[in-house]
């Protein structure tokens, strides 16, 4: 019976790193040497305080609620 025919495996070697990362194929764990990796800058957050923020309070539950 011949083999099916259909989609490939795509290998692991031909896969796109995002840039900055380094690919480590000894799996050692190790640090990576400064030269080949890329420092990533990760976006800093932004946010605004509102002085005169006020929350009403919640209505109360129904009574089913607590049966």
């Amino acid at each position: 019976m011949p083999p099916k025919k259909g989609k490939k495996t795509p290998k692991a070697n031909s896969t796109k790193l995002p840039d900055g990362v380094v690919d480590n194929p000894s799996g050692g764990g190790g640090e990576a040497s400064t030269e080949n990796k890329k420092m990533l800058k990760l976006p800093e957050a932004q946010f605004k305080e509102v002085d005169d923020y006020e929350i009403e309070d919640a209505p109360p539950m129904p009574l089913a609620y607590y049966r």
